[in-house]
């Protein structure tokens, strides 16, 4: 069966966010009078969203407060630093960009926050993506599979017609990876 659709992350996968996350978290903890992360900290805590990712950097339980305040603060500095060391992997725009003039469609799926993967998104990658999930209230973050369920549903595709690559839980629901 040929795809008709690519699905993919953000971080990790078709960007190299990392320094420009890192520094974020490092500004806001010390802010804070907390302990900075290395990159390798960092990396462990990707993956299930920027509350889980701030959550475990602090190195100690803390109230909610204390919690939303480090947050916010990093929020609004990540907001205004996104793409300072930020980079596409190499190769991955001329990829994408000749997938979607041979008609396959492009999904992202990631738990950025939805303004800062838009933001990304026309910045390193624009008019390529036909849908873009980050992470939004209204809908469940990876790897529960809802927002793939949403970008099937957006692009009347079903599942065995698309190639994800990314993290989504493999239990949940069955995807081709």
């Amino acid at each position: 069966m040929k795809y008709k659709a690519l699905f993919l992350d953000l971080d990790g996968t078709i960007l190299d966010t990392i320094e420009d996350i890192r520094v974020s978290v490092n500004y806001s903890l010390v802010k804070h009078g907390f302990t900075p992360r290395t990159i390798e900290q960092i990396r462990l805590s990707l993956g299930y969203g920027s509350p889980h990712l701030i959550k475990t950097s602090i190195e100690k339980e803390v109230d909610e407060k204390t919690f939303k305040a480090v947050f916010d603060d990093y929020k609004e500095h990540y907001k205004n630093h996104v793409d300072i060391f930020t980079k596409p992997y190499d190769g991955c725009l001329e990829i994408l960009t000749k997938l979607k003039q041979k008609g396959i469609k492009l999904a992202l799926i990631t738990n950025k926050p939805h303004d800062i993967a838009l933001q990304l998104t026309d910045i390193y990658f624009p008019n390529l993506f036909s849908v873009i999930y980050g992470q939004q209230t209204a809908i469940k973050s990876k790897p529960d599979p809802e927002s793939v369920y949403l970008a099937l549903d957006n692009l009347s595709l079903r599942k065995e017609e698309i190639l994800y690559i990314g993290n989504i839980s493999k239990d949940e629901v069955s995807f081709h990876f």
